[in-house]
């Protein structure tokens, strides 16, 4: 452990175990027509990885955009991520391409989702939405706001009080 004025830090030795980043091609389904360019792409790309390379001839042409995402582990990208794109939210749709030995289609991939997968290929559940408040719940958490408030007040004008009564005694 090392000091400079205003700072800390720690030095430790270099740990050769930390886990590569692994790479995949993804179908990415949801992204409309109109909205769809390599920017776009990447940036949806980002929400479940590092966007590494995007198909770009494939942009216009199909219902999907491909692009190349590296993560910890490839087999963990969840199936749908909700996202903002241009201010409207989305439901996007991964789909991981997986080669196979003998198959001559153009990229030599067919892509894998649910029914295919492997038992130790479970991608994690698509994040819940957050459920819309009730007007009660509003009220309930302004009045609970409301109280914390006065509480704050009430500690504020406390600490005034006695600052007030130190400098009548100091004269």
């Amino acid at each position: 452990m090392g000091t400079v004025p205003d700072v800390t830090f720690k030095v430790e030795r270099w740990n050769p175990n930390v886990s590569k980043l692994e790479t995949a091609w993804f179908r990415i389904f949801g992204i409309p027509l109109e909205k769809r360019n390599d920017k776009k792409v990447s940036f949806v790309a980002s929400l479940v990885g590092l966007p590494m390379e995007i198909d770009k001839n494939n942009l216009k042409r199909w219902e999907f955009a491909r692009a190349k995402i590296g993560c910890r582990d490839i087999t963990k990208v969840p199936a749908v991520v909700e996202g903002l794109l241009d201010f409207h939210f989305y439901d996007f749709v991964f789909q991981r391409e997986v080669p196979v030995e003998g198959v001559t289609n153009a990229t030599g991939l067919k892509w894998t989702r649910n029914s295919d997968r492997q038992k130790d290929d479970n991608p994690s559940p698509k994040k819940p939405r957050w459920a819309t408040p009730t007007l009660v719940e509003i009220t309930v958490d302004l009045v609970k706001l409301a109280q914390k408030c006065q509480e704050i007040k009430q500690m504020i004008m406390a600490k005034l009080q006695m600052r007030m009564q130190l400098n009548k005694i100091r004269g």
